[in-house]
């Protein structure tokens, strides 16, 4: 029987004796975008999922910054 030494940090011996890559340490694996509708996120469609980044760009400010109209 062979032994392994693994940094536990990156990998895990699994019980049927596999050496894995343990999830989410070895740097950006996909980008996901949605764009355009109603999108919803499922952590179950990434099974490998250890981190997200979020970024949200809403609607602008409308006339926020608009004069008002002068009383008449």
């Amino acid at each position: 029987m062979a032994s392994v030494c693994a940094c536990g940090d990156y990998f895990n011996v699994s019980t049927d004796g596999e050496l894995c890559l343990n999830p989410g340490t070895m740097g950006l694996r996909d980008i996901v975008y949605f764009t355009v509708g109603a999108n919803q996120f499922r952590k179950a469609d990434y099974p490998w999922l250890a981190r997200v980044r979020v970024r949200v760009q809403a609607a602008g400010g409308g006339s926020g910054g608009a004069e008002p109209t002068p009383e008449s």
